[in-house]
């Protein structure tokens, strides 16, 4: 049995835990709602 060096560093990669890490484009809406959430936070605190 020939031991396969190529899928096994496909499987590591996509196994690796920076693959699952999210996009800067996924993450740009979440931050547009987080800036949101925040600013409106901040108004009902001053007032």
């Amino acid at each position: 049995m020939k031991f396969d060096t190529t899928q096994l560093s496909q499987k590591t990669q996509t196994l690796s835990p920076y693959s699952r890490l999210p996009t800067p484009c996924s993450l740009l809406p979440l931050l547009k709602l987080y800036n949101k959430t925040i600013s409106q936070i901040v108004k009902l605190w001053n007032h």
